[in-house]
């Protein structure tokens, strides 16, 4: 894997991982009564799931160039 592709992986899994520790804590310390939590943890949610296929899509890719 070319130096520049690696590093972009490595960083798209850091953001990743700081979207779930992100979410977790607000899952953690909320409650989901209200709107405005309900809205957040979507929000919240939609961002860590983008970030995972973002992710399984460069493992696709990776596992291709085989």
């Amino acid at each position: 894997m070319v130096k520049k592709e690696f590093k972009e992986f490595v960083s798209l899994v850091k953001r990743m991982r700081e979207a779930q520790e992100e979410l977790d804590v607000f899952e953690y310390k909320h409650e989901f009564f209200d709107y405005k939590g309900i809205m957040k943890r979507k929000e919240l949610t939609s961002k860590v799931i983008k970030l995972e296929s973002e992710v399984d899509e460069y493992l696709e890719k990776m596992e291709d160039l085989k």
